[in-house]
């Protein structure tokens, strides 16, 4: 099987509803986190395949049945892998939360991609996830409270 090249950074969010005062829909941590990733990247015909990393914020109707990441499917069939993130409360700064653990999935997702033993080119994706986390404030070499 040749490499996929992944070059295509989405990011999605599920809002569990109210009780999440520090990231609620409309404020700047949720504009960042539904703008930023996806200007960064490039045509979708330049690369195989992406990484949509989609963020569980709980609230008082939902909460995440899971902590830190889970790996959705990967197939070649569907040009990639989605990588769920866990919000955790409190957050001291979301924004800087956001670029570290887009930083994070991408290495998560590597690990996925190997672990299945589907070869992939992790460089550009890389490259974008860092990207956007410095543009978020995020330094990607150290971790968070």
């Amino acid at each position: 099987m040749d490499a996929m090249t992944l070059g295509l950074l989405g990011t999605s969010c599920v809002f569990g509803g109210r009780g999440s005062d520090w990231f609620q829909p409309g404020s700047r941590a949720a504009a960042e986190l539904l703008s930023l990733a996806n200007a960064a990247t490039p045509r979708a015909s330049e690369y195989d395949a992406a990484i949509t990393v989609v963020f569980h914020v709980a609230g008082g109707v939902f909460q995440p049945d899971f902590s830190g990441m889970n790996a959705g499917r990967l197939t070649k069939a569907d040009r990639g892998l989605v990588v769920e993130v866990a919000v955790p409360a409190p957050v001291h700064d979301p924004c800087k939360f956001i670029g570290r653990m887009l930083v994070e999935a991408v290495a998560f997702a590597q690990t996925v991609f190997a672990r299945r033993r589907v070869p992939a080119d992790f460089s550009r994706i890389q490259v974008i996830a860092e990207s956007v986390a410095a543009e978020l404030g995020a330094d990607p070499t150290i971790g968070f409270d």
